[in-house]
């Protein structure tokens, strides 16, 4: 008897060991998964989506948002125009932000946005909302109906600017949804195009009876 106790025990002791690891292993998957969310994410606010077809430019705010303790000393991001977004101009600079550290234009043929923190006391405060910048987008309506402005992800070449709550730094995990700006016709403009529209149904009508 006493030499097949320890083989009845091997099946408990498997039991206890299999359950063990799978709790190491989801400890370590809640941890990774804490610290790979976002901690710095971004919204666009601006004065006007919709632009009539005279429109020239429209002015747009970059907010940046601080979650889960986080504390940033610079933000650095991408932006990419399209459509009839033709340029994009620096009209300021945040109020947090120190404005000799920070950075807007071409940078290894991006153009490029850093956000620095003022030197002293060198960082933003834990979960503060930040206006990066306002940014003045430069229209062409006559080259389409759409258009907008996108921030790429720098991060590879910009480092990791956010600080957690226990000091390590991570990279940022979220943009902001692309920026949409839709040309639109006057009301005007509008109805005149529809009274057209109308006027050319009823004159093939009137031709085909």
């Amino acid at each position: 008897m006493p030499l097949h106790f320890p083989m009845l025990l091997l099946p408990r002791l498997h039991r206890v060991a299999i359950g063990a690891l799978i709790s190491l292993v989801l400890a370590c998957l809640s941890g990774g998964v804490a610290t790979a969310a976002p901690l710095v994410r971004f919204e666009w606010l601006t004065t006007a989506s919709e632009v009539t077809p005279g429109a020239t430019e429209v002015l747009a705010d970059l907010i940046a948002h601080q979650d889960d303790g986080a504390d940033a000393s610079y933000f650095t991001i991408g932006l990419g125009p399209t459509g009839v977004v033709t340029n994009v101009l620096l009209e300021s600079f945040g109020s947090l932000l120190s404005v000799s550290d920070s950075f807007f234009g071409l940078s290894g043929g991006t153009l490029t946005l850093i956000g620095s923190a003022p030197s002293n006391p060198g960082s933003f405060g834990a979960d503060t909302d930040v206006l990066v910048a306002t940014l003045r987008l430069v229209l062409n309506t006559a080259i389409g109906g759409a258009g907008g402005l996108a921030l790429l992800d720098l991060t590879n070449t910009a480092g990791a600017p956010a600080l957690m709550a226990n000091g390590t730094t991570a990279i940022p995990a979220q943009l902001a949804a692309p920026l949409t700006i839709m040309v639109v016709p006057e009301p005007s403009t509008g109805l005149l195009v529809l009274g057209g529209c109308l006027a050319l149904t009823a004159r093939r009508r009137w031709r085909s009876a």
